[in-house]
């Protein structure tokens, strides 16, 4: 029986940003991540069946570091 916590495929991404100093311990981040997938599976479970997909997604950030 397969388990519904382990579907077939794997995760792949990348990322870029860039780092612009503010002060000298303060900088200001920015930048985008895609993820990608390749999960997608089928299980027939008696009386029902169980499809699990995922989807490919772009995520954008800003963020603010403070270095000690």
């Amino acid at each position: 029986m397969v388990g519904l916590d382990k579907p077939d495929g794997f995760y792949y991404g990348i990322g870029a940003g860039v780092l612009y100093p503010v002060t000298n311990k303060l900088e200001l981040e920015i930048g985008a991540r895609y993820m990608g997938t390749s999960v997608d599976d089928n299980w027939a479970i008696t009386p029902a069946s169980v499809k699990v997909e995922a989807e490919s997604f772009t995520q954008y950030y800003i963020g603010l570091n403070y270095n000690f």
